[in-house]
């Protein structure tokens, strides 16, 4: 398995972008689109609205389409939207409310988190986690990792500066370290050639 990111606990991930005011866009977005429906503030055109700026933003597009997206928006959307992307304050309340609205929250807790799970794998897990990553920070990859060696299970980290959250970094130390990342898929393609 190769992971590029990982979460290992659900919540405190969620609740590092809810209190972070560090996030970017990318990470802030993800929530919203996940919890909107959860909110009276969620609406068809504004769930297409947050879509689109995750899009531009993942996608990298040279021409953004949020500007078009937004003109769809009633004005108290357009306040809404204001405010979120604009006002922490706001912006933190929202999701961590939001995020309280989640039904059967132990349930779905449990499915995600990862470290209960971990003496059930049988796969050997590589993981490279952006050392700066503000969405997901990289104590998660490091704890993951601390729990699969205390079950000695097979295990590669390799945590970054040439990564944050899905973009690479281009500096002098970045290159450096762009060996360790050789090396993460080197173990990859070697075990996955020889599960053919």
């Amino acid at each position: 398995i190769f992971s590029v990111g990982t979460y290992v606990n659900i919540e405190e991930s969620i609740r590092f972008v809810i209190h972070s005011n560090d996030v970017d866009d990318y990470g802030r977005n993800v929530l919203l689109y996940n919890f909107l429906h959860l909110t009276p503030y969620f609406s068809e055109r504004l769930l297409h609205v947050v879509k689109t700026a995750i899009e531009d933003n993942g996608f990298k597009r040279k021409e953004p389409l949020l500007p078009e997206a937004l003109k769809s928006l009633t004005s108290d959307e357009m306040i809404f939207w204001e405010k979120y992307t604009h006002d922490f304050r706001f912006r933190e309340n929202f999701l961590e409310d939001a995020f309280n609205r989640v039904p059967d929250r132990t349930a779905w807790q449990n499915a995600f988190d990862i470290l209960p799970k971990v003496q059930d794998i049988l796969s050997y897990i590589i993981l490279i986690h952006g050392k700066n990553d503000n969405v997901i920070p990289a104590s998660e990859s490091l704890a993951l990792y601390k729990q699969l060696i205390a079950y000695n299970k097979p295990a590669y980290l390799c945590i970054s500066p040439v990564l944050d959250h899905g973009d690479v970094q281009k500096n002098l130390t970045a290159y450096l370290d762009f060996f360790k990342i050789l090396k993460a898929f080197s173990i990859f393609f070697r075990l996955a050639g020889n599960n053919q």
